[in-house]
């Protein structure tokens, strides 16, 4: 509790200094980017030059709400985020799909993406978050809904792959701006199983030397980051 306490106390007023350069890119879909909050309306997690990115670990970026301004998903250093100083706070993508950990608003306060009785939750097929988070100063915000419909998730991107020279295998995809997408290939072999991993990042790797036939995947874009999948 003092470790919390402490963290609430020494944060406003030191946040601010440069939001909107700190980070100018998100991979949240255009078409699927909003939730509700009770009392401020609609909150954007891709603004136009700025944006929230969803990592296998960590979110970072930033939000826009009309009525409150920016929210910050996490300290400028980076995540995971331990959440218990001026430097570590921020939201945090557990293993099991559970968001954790805080955001901020200078308008809306603390945002808690795990509050009691409820919790943020990613789906890491779909790329879609759903539930709700809490803010200290406006509540509820909600981040699915039925109808009207309305959600935040993260681009969707086709990755196929292609048989190569000499046993190869090349990756052919359209990646996003700014992105230099390639990926290997791991096939593993045992008494209890056959399958094969795709490791795909930022920039190129060399093919792996093994043979598939084309094959085709949707892959959250997430794990496009640093990632096996």
């Amino acid at each position: 509790m003092k470790k919390t306490a402490l963290l609430f106390c020494m944060l406003p007023g030191i946040l601010l200094m440069s939001w909107q350069s700190a980070f100018a890119s998100g991979n949240i879909s255009d078409t699927d980017k909003y939730v509700w909050a009770e009392t401020s309306g609609w909150i954007n997690f891709m603004p136009t030059d700025a944006g929230v990115m969803v990592t296998p670990t960590f979110l970072s970026g930033f939000a826009w709400a009309e009525n409150i301004g920016w929210i910050k998903l996490g300290a400028d250093a980076g995540g995971p985020y331990g959440n218990t100083s001026a430097t570590n706070w921020g939201v945090n993508l557990e293993s099991d799909g559970r968001l954790t950990g805080y955001g901020w608003s200078e308008t809306a306060g603390w945002i808690n993406f795990s509050p009691t009785h409820g919790n943020v939750s990613f789906d890491d097929i779909t790329g879609a978050m759903s539930g709700y988070a809490w803010a200290e100063n406006v509540g509820r915000i909600h981040f699915d809904h039925a109808s009207p419909d309305y959600h935040v998730k993260t681009v969707q991107h086709a990755m196929t792959l292609n048989p190569g020279p000499n046993g190869g295998i090349s990756c052919v995809s359209a990646a996003p701006d700014g992105w230099d997408v390639t990926c290997t290939i791991t096939l593993c072999r045992s008494t209890t199983c056959c399958h094969f991993r795709i490791t795909a990042i930022p920039p190129a790797i060399p093919p792996a030397a093994t043979r598939l036939p084309a094959w085709t995947k949707t892959i959250p874009f997430r794990q496009l980051l640093p990632n096996t999948w």
